[in-house]
C-alpha cells in the first residue's frame, strides 16, 4: 500500500498514513522523517513469531520515543482478551515493542499509540494490524498526554539560580555569570536588570538554539562594606525565573615583609 498525505501541522511537518492504518509517517521540510509502523510474521523457519510496532527515523534521531501497545489474544469462543505493554527510549533512531512466541498462541491484533519528541515538536498517532475483534469485557485505554519524564518543548535551564559574589574592597568590581540552556527547541528569553544599585546585569532579549547556552554577565561593585542582596528576572516561554544575588566585601589580610 502507498502512503497518503493527510495534513501538515503548524511546524510544517506533513503527516502521511497507510490506508489500512498500519503505518504513519511524519516528514519535515528538511527531508528528515519519523515513521510509526506495525509488523508481524516469521522471518524464516527457525525464528520466532513476532507482532508489534516500531518507530524509526531518517536523518535525525528522536529525542524521546514511546510505544504503548494493546494486544488481543484469542480467549473464549469468538472473544479476545486484551492486555497492554510499552517501551521507551531516548536519543536514538529505532525503537520497537512486540510480543513473540516460538511455540504457542500469538496475539491476532495489535494497536499501538506511538509518541515522539522530535525535530523540536511532539508527534503522536495510533497504528494497528490484524482483524477487528471483540473483547466482551476489559479493554485497556491508552494513556493521555505525554510521558511525565519528558522535558517540556522550549524549556530553559538556568544555573545557578542563586549567586554569591565576593569583592576585595569597596569600589572593586567582580564579575561572574549565570548560564541559560535551551532544551530541544529554540528558546526566546528576556533578561531584566537587577534590583540593587551594587549589581549590574547583561540585559536584553536573546534567542538560544536547541541544546545551546547563553551566559548572562553579572557584575558586583560594592558601595560600602555591608552585605547586599539583589535579584534579576529571566523570562522564558513557559516561566519566569528570579535569580537571587548576594554581594559581600571580603577583607584580605595584609602580609608585611620583614
Amino acid at each position: 500500500m502507498a502512503l497518503q498525505k493527510v495534513e501538515s501541522n503548524e511546524s510544517g511537518i506533513e503527516r502521511w498514513e497507510e490506508t489500512d492504518g498500519s503505518a504513519m509517517e511524519f516528514r519535515a521540510h528538511d527531508g528528515t522523517k519519523v515513521r510509526f509502523a506495525t509488523f508481524s510474521g516469521r522471518e524464516n523457519l527457525w525464528t520466532t513469531d513476532k507482532i508489534g510496532t516500531k518507530i524509526t527515523t531518517s536523518g535525525r534521531n528522536f529525542d524521546y520515543a514511546n510505544v504503548t501497545s494493546k494486544y488481543y489474544l484469542p480467549s473464549v469462543g469468538q472473544l479476545y482478551a486484551a492486555y497492554m505493554d510499552s517501551d521507551g527510549d531516548s536519543n536514538d533512531s529505532y525503537l520497537d515493542e512486540y510480543e513473540w512466541s516460538i511455540v504457542g498462541e500469538m496475539p491476532d491484533r495489535v494497536e499501538s499509540l506511538c509518541r515522539v519528541q522530535w525535530h523540536g515538536t511532539r508527534l503522536k498517532g495510533i497504528v494497528q494490524r490484524g482483524p477487528d475483534v471483540a473483547t466482551g469485557g476489559f479493554d485497556p485505554q491508552f494513556p493521555e498526554g505525554w510521558p511525565e519524564d519528558w522535558p517540556a518543548i522550549g524549556a530553559m535551564y538556568i544555573s545557578p539560580r542563586s549567586l554569591t559574589m565576593n569583592s576585595r574592597g569597596v569600589g572593586k568590581t567582580v564579575r561572574s555569570s549565570v548560564t541559560i540552556s535551551a532544551s530541544l527547541a529554540m528558546v526566546k528569553v528576556r533578561v531584566r536588570g537587577a534590583n540593587g544599585a551594587a549589581f549590574k546585569v547583561g540585559t536584553g532579549e536573546f534567542q538560544i538554539a536547541p541544546t545551546k547556552t547563553h551566559d548572562v554577565g553579572v557584575e558586583f561593585t560594592p558601595l560600602d562594606k555591608k552585605d547586599v542582596e539583589g535579584t534579576f528576572d529571566i523570562e522564558g516561554p513557559n516561566e519566569t525565573v528570579t535569580v537571587r544575588l548576594r554581594g559581600k566585601v571580603v577583607d584580605v589580610p595584609v602580609v608585611r615583609s620583614r
